[in-house]
């Protein structure tokens, strides 16, 4: 767009206040924002951008302007300085801006304005109103920095000039601070378009094309979220982070990690063009209260020894000066943390004594106010050692059993020195119980040991009276918990089980904890029954004493346990209650929110519905990196590789399982170990890869194809998969007739339980070997049975899981002729075919049919309609199609007076009196 030259202007003007600022072709186009404003019929109308600094308003406006001029628009634009914030400089300015829109009156006015200082402002305000009131071409008035403006005559111009502008006009101002203007009319009128902080801040999308289009820059998904959320979408933070990863060398995950308040370019941004800017008051505020995580008005007159809290916190809020509300009520807020961040810095730096009395003052603020884990943390920021143990001591073990929250007990037990870590049993518990989730399970062991000898040793300083019994237990189910996030199955159900008769019933959470332990270890041996029957029995005792994390893995396991059973249904409930206890306890407790996430994902995934479990994990993405019971591991990995074979990248998925193949040996957990392992050579198998899939057999030692299951694959349920992975490589190698031997074996071994998808995927491989053993008979049968089973409750993964050499089987089924009228199994049998018939085809995702949703597979009829018989259903169904009475004798070989019978029959069990109105019931109802 060509630069507009300005008009001759009083000496006093810089010319270029009134040329508008350019917009960067390269720059992402937000002018969506403002597109209901652009396209309003009629046109006119204000709008208004109000939000901190850098948050993009300028280049908003700027964007505006040049998609207003190439449409042939007049537009007035004028930057504002805080020297303006007089009726005249604005009057000079305005004047001149004009000089587009009203040549010769512009040029009259500046020659009045050289000429006559002393003329009446106010005046020349009212002649410019009715001006612009007059004026009948399209005209756009931008105003920029329009916090700077506080004069009482210049806003009632502005309120003024607001109320009468012609329909062909439009006004946008921009501003920091929230305008002193008088807009309720133009609101209720509709001709008021405001946008806030939260409409500018940039999300995921947005911040990548921005690194893209302006720097050239191009982050890995996960690199993208950190740095959206680092930055917190702000657009200058976006901006800052960009020219820092310009010059980083490294990853860019090192340096969006560490990307901070620190930042020289974004603290001198911050410090010059913010803070400096704003009164003395305010600045002594912002440093004082800039630690504080978040703020409340007492707090802030805690901290800052003055009865200004409130007064301020609403002066910031009305200035944007990066204040964020936590709550509805206006009660709570922070500030952006990389503005906290700078502002914090620059206290420790110039202040550090002062710095040091406002966590001081801030922890006894908290603690005098029962915001205890608040407390905490400023006691260990201002080193007060000896307050944070005693209060650590006293929430630790409750916060860490009742809501899971490991992130802060270890981040307590990581700031607090050694020698106070241990002076406190109940300390040394919560921290044990922690690290047991959390990929320290044997260091968790360690201290349990170290509770027990304080007590053998009969240290009484350590204990309350009354204590020892109930920390005696407590130190043996942590050790216990221990065991079983550790995989030392065996003895952990040994030991859980002794607990079990020994522990009161009064001790619910320590009940329901041995009990997760029983069913976490009963899952791991495949033991599906007792796994379900133990997690009950833990949701039950957990719900009485109100402890949410262990019901919440007690849902889980429970969970899990179904889907093991091939009870989707079922799984489904657990899913569903274990989604909402998480969402009630909120974010904060992320080992909940990991849980639901991880459940979610593995349902979707048995119903083939990759989609929704990646988006599942989107919430649980950190669970592989910091929380380390196998179980959960094994699902996290296994849902974040099955997408993307199933997108064909293969090789990605492939890095995944390797990945988490090195972070077993890390952990030392052989089980995960070999089941990632069996999975990459199923991966590589599926993708036709056969001589690769022998390399990664052998590589992972499941090459000997008779001999003993290796170590890293035997035992709890392992065993079963390996058999099966070998008879998958015979298959490969062109074994038919020895694969099909070994699936016989495997399948009427007495361990393998018959409902269980392990179970589902034998069948359907076995399919596969007596199709290529030349049993094309024996083969439908076997898959006509596999798909029986499989579509009670579409359960479509361990069919799926057979892969490609199932698919001239699946379409052999397809081809059989099928009677007139089929069965409620028989169409479900035949959804469950086609569904997998398009996967294993190679259906692109948006061309597969919906996965079967399995709460709709079985409906439950209340009451009469239960007695609806299914030859009365396949009655239903073809009257629906529109048969008549004769029709529908001849289609089920019976005579009209019994067609006539069964009709009369369905009409009082649905309580109807016509054809229309049953078949309207029964698809009410999901019964056709």
């Amino acid at each position: 767009m060509p630069r507009r030259v300005p008009p001759p202007q009083p000496q006093s003007l810089i010319a270029t206040k009134t040329i508008p600022a350019q917009f960067d072709p390269r720059f992402v186009s937000r002018a969506a924002l403002l597109a209901a404003f652009l396209s309003e019929a009629g046109g006119g109308g204000v709008a208004t951008l109000v939000a901190t600094a850098g948050s993009g308003k300028s280049v908003l406006m700027a964007e505006l302007n040049a998609l207003l001029v190439s449409q042939g628009s007049q537009t007035c634009w004028l930057s504002l300085e805080s020297d303006d914030d007089r009726p005249a400089a604005v009057a000079a300015y305005l004047v001149s801006a004009l000089h587009a829109v009203e040549p010769a009156w512009v040029a009259h006015e500046l020659a009045l304005i050289r000429g006559n200082s002393h003329r009446d402002i106010k005046d020349v305000l009212d002649q410019l109103v009715g001006t612009l009131s007059g004026i009948t071409t399209p005209l756009t008035l931008f105003f920029d920095d329009f916090h700077h403006l506080h004069s009482p005559d210049l806003l009632a111009f502005f309120n003024k000039l607001a109320s009468h502008l012609p329909s062909c006009m439009r006004m946008v101002i921009a501003s920091r601070n929230q305008l002193g203007l008088a807009l309720g009319r133009l609101r209720l009128r509709g001709r008021l378009f405001e946008l806030a902080q939260q409409a500018l801040v940039f999300d995921t999308a947005t911040t990548g094309e921005v690194l893209q289009r302006v720097h050239g820059l191009s982050l890995a998904p996960g690199d993208l979220q950190a740095l959206q959320a680092t930055t917190e979408g702000w657009a200058s933070g976006v901006q800052l982070a960009a020219l820092a990863l310009r010059r980083h060398r490294g990853a860019p995950r090192t340096l969006i990690d560490s990307f901070s308040g620190r930042d020289q370019g974004l603290a001198s941004y911050l410090l010059e063009s913010v803070l400096r800017s704003q009164p003395p008051e305010v600045i002594d505020f912002l440093m004082l209260t800039a630690a504080l995580r978040r703020m409340s008005a007492p707090l802030c007159d805690a901290v800052t020894a003055q009865p200004t809290g409130a007064a301020m916190l609403n002066h910031l809020g009305r200035c944007n000066l990066f204040l964020i509300a936590l709550d509805s009520s206006g009660q709570w807020f922070r500030y952006h943390h990389l503005f906290a961040e700078c502002l914090t810095d620059e206290l420790r730096r110039t202040d550090p004594v002062r710095f040091k009395a406002v966590w001081a003052s801030a922890a006894r603020w908290c603690e005098a106010e029962g915001y205890t884990t608040e407390a905490i943390q400023y006691h260990l920021d201002s080193e007060n050692f000896e307050q944070a143990s005693n209060l650590i001591a006293e929430h630790a073990l409750p916060l860490a059993h009742r809501d899971g929250d490991h992130y802060t007990v270890l981040d307590w037990m990581g700031r607090l020195p050694e020698s106070y870590r241990s002076r406190r049993p109940e300390i040394l518990l919560s921290h044990a119980w922690s690290l047991a989730f959390s990929q320290n399970s044997y260091r968790a062991m360690e201290l349990c040991n170290r509770v027990v000898a304080l007590m053998h040793d009969g240290d009484g300083a350590a204990w309350r009276p009354g204590q020892q019994a109930n920390l005696r237990l407590t130190a043996q189910v942590t050790h216990a918990v221990a065991e079983a996030t550790a995989d030392q199955i065996d003895t952990c159900i040994a030991r859980a089980s002794a607990l079990r008769e020994k522990i009161p019933a009064h001790e619910g959470f320590l009940l329901a904890a041995t009990s997760n332990c029983l069913s976490y270890c009963h899952f791991a041996r495949r033991e599906f029954d007792k796994s379900a029957s133990a997690a009950a029995d833990a949701y039950l005792f957990g719900h009485r004493v109100g402890a949410g994390f262990a019901t919440a893995w007690a849902d889980f396991l429970h969970g899990l346990a179904d889907l093991g059973r091939g009870r989707l249904h079922s799984a489904q409930e657990h899913s569903q209650r274990v989604s909402a206890a998480a969402g009630r306890r909120g974010a904060a407790q992320s080992y909940s929110v990991g849980l639901a996430a991880l459940l979610n994902a593995e349902l979707a995934r048995q119903l083939c519905a990759f989609d929704d479990a990646s988006a599942c994990l989107e919430s649980a993405q950190y669970f592989p990196r910091v929380f380390g019971a196998l179980e959960p591991l094994l699902l996290a990995i296994r849902n974040e590789a099955a997408p993307l074979a199933r997108a064909g990248r293969s090789d990605a998925a492939r890095r995944v399982l390797m990945a988490g193949q090195d972070l077993a040996l890390r952990l030392d957990l052989p089980r995960l170990h070999g089941h990632l392992a069996i999975d990459e050579v199923v991966l590589r198998l599926h993708a036709g890869d056969t001589a690769g899939a022998f390399e990664s057999a052998q590589r992972s030692r499941v090459h000997d194809l008779n001999g003993a299951a290796p170590p890293l694959v035997a035992g709890h349920g392992g065993g079963q998969d390996l058999q099966l992975l070998q008879a998958r490589l015979l298959l490969a190698g062109g074994e038919a007739a020895a694969a099909l031997r070994k699936l016989n074996l495997l399948y009427n071994a007495p361990g393998l339980d018959r409902r269980s998808g392990v179970a589902l995927t034998v069948m359907a491989v076995r399919a596969v070997a007596l199709w290529q053993n030349e049993h094309h008979t024996e083969a439908l049968r076997e898959l006509d049975r596999a798909l029986a089973q499989g579509a009670m409750e579409q359960h479509a993964f361990p069919l799926f899981d057979a892969g490609p050499g199932l698919l001239p089987v699946l379409r052999a089924t397809g081809d059989r002729p099928e009677a007139v009228v089929a069965s409620a199994q028989q169409l479900a049998k035949d959804q469950l075919r086609r569904f997998l018939s398009a996967l294993l085809g190679g259906a692109s995702a948006a061309g597969n049919p919906s996965p079967p949703n399995p709460a709709a597979c079985q409906p439950h009829v209340p009451g009469l309609l239960a007695q609806v018989t299914e030859r009365e259903t396949q009655l239903l169904r073809l009257v629906e199609a529109g048969l008549g009475n004769k029709q529908l004798a001849e289609a089920l070989l019976i005579t009209e007076g019994t067609v006539k019978w069964h009709l009369h029959n369905v009409y009082a069990k649905l309580g109807v009196r016509s054809r229309s109105a049953a078949t309207a019931k029964a698809r009410a109802l999901r019964m056709i």
